[in-house]
């Protein structure tokens, strides 16, 4: 089956070249992903990374897990020129 990053790559119209794929580990897989675009960014600095993460919290009712319910998600660009968050 396609990875989710396939379909974001073809909604985004962007060239066939860009590499694309996915990273899956709960909590974590953003945190992932964001490392992993800041070193491909270090060592390209002329190119630019997008990291998507999106999380649902489904645990059963009367559940300790139940107070987390929830959804998000959240689309970060990454280069070596950013212009509202640096990483060290």
């Amino acid at each position: 089956s396609k990875s989710g990053s396939l379909f974001v790559k073809s909604a985004l119209k962007l060239d066939p070249a860009v590499r694309a794929f996915e990273v899956k580990e709960a909590c974590f897989g953003l945190t992932a992903g964001l490392m992993i675009a800041q070193d491909f960014v270090r060592l390209h600095p002329d190119q630019t990374a997008i990291v998507i993460g999106s999380d649902i919290a489904r645990y059963g009712i009367n559940t300790a897990g139940e107070v987390t319910q929830g959804a998000g998600s959240v689309s970060l660009l990454v280069s070596s020129n950013p212009r509202i968050l640096e990483l060290n």
